[in-house]
């Protein structure tokens, strides 16, 4: 299970965006598989994990 970070208004003034818990727990569609590389897309197809947290997080490595 994933949570959200508090205080996420630091990052921002970095230029960065932490994701919500409810992003994080999403399933893995299509569309966040196009920006991949070969060798990730071969990844996510072999461990086929099952939230778009968990390909963020790389758990299969």
């Amino acid at each position: 299970m994933f949570a959200d970070v508090p205080g996420g208004e630091i990052y921002r003034r970095a230029g960065l965006r932490v994701a919500t818990a409810a992003e994080l727990e999403q399933p893995i569609e299509d569309r966040y598989l196009r920006v991949l590389t070969d060798a990730e897309r071969r990844d996510v197809a072999y461990h086929r994990p099952g939230r778009l947290g968990d390909l963020l997080f790389n758990w299969f490595d």
